[in-house]
């Protein structure tokens, strides 16, 4: 175990505990925030389903949706040929829907296409997962969405501010709960700034010493 003796002081224990328990604190409040959004996506998965949609179904669009069109094409191909191969063919899209089921309105699609191009922009995806064709105007506009999201993204970076636990006023901290006090567990508590020691007690005089300092004190005077 090597020997750091000659760098601890007191100090830097005090301030090791405390960093170490901010960064426990803020380590439960991500978790609490990560279960509450679980809980949410749980409740809306039931809505979806009960909207009538197959779940299994639904994600996998989904998945589909990150795919670029060259990886749905190959995806489907493959799909078709071995379901017809297994005698239980897919059918056509034009056999499953009707056209007044499928058109969706050119404004409405634009705009859904560049919203989806922005936030892969904004998340980092490549620029190769454009799921539309190349060339077509679909496949433009997310490429230009695409672009957009990742100068927003940079710009967030340039303004972002420096890391650092920001003060919480008194108006906050009365809203926002303690992680602690969140889970039920009491409040830690920070180390004394200097140790307090209890003095021994005084033990009590003997009447018998007083009587003979009496005594002395008179015998001095006389």
């Amino acid at each position: 175990m090597p020997d750091g003796s000659g760098n601890i002081t007191k100090q830097s224990l005090y301030e090791f505990v405390d960093r170490h328990q901010k960064i426990d604190e803020s380590i439960e409040e991500a978790q609490y925030t990560v279960r509450a959004l679980k809980k949410q996506k749980k409740e809306l998965r039931a809505v979806i389903a009960g909207a009538g949609f197959i779940l299994d179904v639904f994600d996998e669009t989904l998945q589909k949706m990150q795919m670029s069109f060259e990886e749905r094409e190959a995806y489907d191909r493959e799909l078709r040929r071995n379901m017809a191969w297994m005698g239980m063919p897919l059918g056509t899209q034009a056999e499953m829907f009707s056209q007044e089921d499928t058109e969706v309105p050119a404004d409405v699609q634009v705009e859904r296409v560049r919203q989806a191009g922005t936030t892969a922009g904004k998340l980092g995806r490549e620029r190769s997962e454009n799921p539309w064709a190349p060339g077509s105007l679909l496949y433009q506009e997310w490429d230009s969405a695409w672009m957009q999201g990742r100068e927003a993204a940079a710009q967030d970076v340039v303004d972002k501010p420096k890391r650092g636990r920001p003060k919480k006023d008194d108006a906050t901290a009365a809203e926002k709960p303690a992680a602690s006090l969140r889970r039920g567990r009491k409040p830690k508590e920070t180390a004394p700034v200097e140790p307090v020691f209890a003095s021994e007690p005084i033990p009590d005089a003997d009447p018998a010493d007083l009587d003979k300092a009496l005594d002395f004190e008179t015998m001095g005077s006389a």
